[in-house]
Order: C-alpha cells, then sequence, then structure tokens
C-alpha cells in the first residue's frame, strides 16, 4: 500500500517514510537517529545494532499533529558511538509492529576516526611537545574574476607542523614570490 492511498480512518500497518539512511558520524561523539512512519493504531519499535535485539520501545514513539492522526516520529540516542557499533560501517535496524504487520527500516553508519590531538604530552623544555601533522588545506582559495592590471587577493587557510610551505602557480608554473 502507498503512503498516499492510506484512508485516514482505516488501521494499517506501519511503513516507514524512509526505509534506508546513511549517516556519517565520529567516534566518540554522540549521535541522534530520528526516523519516522505512518501506522494506525501507534506501533512499538524494537532496536537492532548490526542484528543483535538491544532495546523495545513502547511508550517513545511519538505521534507527530497531522490531520490522519498516522504519523509517528521515534527518536535513537547514543551517546558515545564507538568502533564496536560497526567499526567503518555498522548498521542500526528499526522494526516497527502493531496488530497489523512489521515493517523494518536501516541507517548505516559511517563511523570516522576521532582526529588525535594536536599536542601529546608536556615538555619542560618547549612547554609542548607536538607530534607531526600532515599538511592539510582547511579553507581552499576560490575561482575569481580581476580586471586586466588588477590586483587579486587571494585567501586560504591550512594546518599542518611544522608550518607547510605553500608554493603558488599559476598556469601550472610556480609564480616567483621575489617580484
Amino acid at each position: 500500500m502507498k503512503i498516499s492511498e492510506m484512508n485516514s480512518e482505516e488501521d494499517f500497518a506501519p511503513l516507514f517514510l524512509q526505509r534506508t539512511q546513511i549517516m556519517k558520524c565520529v567516534e566518540g561523539e554522540a549521535l541522534t537517529v530520528d526516523v519516522f512512519l505512518k501506522a494506525r493504531p501507534q506501533p512499538k519499535i524494537s532496536v537492532y545494532v548490526n542484528d543483535r535485539y538491544v532495546t523495545c520501545c513502547v511508550n517513545q514513539v511519538e505521534p507527530v499533529s497531522t490531520p490522519e492522526h498516522n504519523l509517528y516520529s521515534f527518536t535513537f540516542p547514543i551517546d558515545c558511538v564507538r568502533p564496536e557499533d560497526g567499526g567503518g560501517g555498522g548498521q542500526l535496524m528499526f522494526k516497527a509492529t502493531n496488530p497489523l504487520g512489521i515493517d523494518e527500516c536501516t541507517t548505516y553508519l559511517q563511523i570516522a576516526e576521532k582526529r588525535k590531538p594536536k599536542f601529546s604530552k608536556f615538555n619542560e623544555k618547549t612547554l609542548f611537545e607536538r607530534e607531526f601533522e600532515a599538511a592539510e588545506v582547511i579553507w581552499s582559495v576560490t575561482d575569481m574574476t580581476v580586471a586586466e592590471g588588477g590586483t587579486a587577493w587571494l585567501y586560504g587557510k591550512l594546518c599542518g607542523f611544522p608550518v607547510p610551505e605553500l608554493i603558488w602557480l599559476k598556469n601550472g608554473v610556480e609564480i616567483d614570490q621575489e617580484r
């Protein structure tokens, strides 16, 4: 049955509005997954992490105000995403049930490693001992149009340690910065 064909007066099995979604997250940070579904009567939702049953949420399914009174939302919070939640690609499955049927939706997690702090340990001689950090463009220079003979102001932002050396190129040829 299509969502648009659902009669507001009849009971029907749960139907998630989005069957799959991909969420990017960072190891060690909090994550909130929201799902929406239509059903009558109100469904209960079971949560599975990597096909392992976690919990059944009966009272956490919230009705969304609509004329049909058949739209519900469910929020599943994760306080601290861990690599065990899927390494580079775990999944959360939500299974909604009511007396008329079952529906499922899956959220795939893409878990990025937490970046190391820029400073490692305290050193009395240098105050801080830094780890080497590869050069990285944080904010790149954008395309611009300049009148012939005019001055072009180019801005960008780099990070890295030791401080990265910036080389400017024009049409693939290094610009002499001495001029």
